[in-house]
Order: C-alpha cells, then structure tokens, then sequence
C-alpha cells in the first residue's frame, strides 16, 4: 500500500513548504518514512488517551 504525504485541507500557505519536504524525503524512503511516522502516530495516540483517562 503505497502512501503519499498529501496536504490537510484545512492547513495551506505556511506548512506546504514543510509537505513539499515531506515529500521529497518520501521519495527517497518511503517506507522507513511511514513506519516510523506510524508508530510515532501510535505512541501519541496512546499517550493522550492515556493522559486523558
């Protein structure tokens, strides 16, 4: 399942120079890219619900 880093709809302007060098590290690893921006994405989930409890 090939991801590509796309812009929120709600976010433009300042952060699309930040998604413009997501994507071309994207380019390059891809898949280390996403494994790590999964289980970082876990680890913060967890932690808030959590924190939130």
């Amino acid at each position: 399942m090939a991801l590509k880093a796309e812009k929120p709809h709600m976010i433009n302007g300042d952060h699309s120079a930040m998604w413009d060098a997501i994507n071309r590290l994207t380019e390059r690893m891809d898949k280390v890219f996403y494994v790590a921006l999964t289980m970082l994405a876990g680890v913060i989930v967890t932690l808030v619900m959590v924190l939130l409890k």
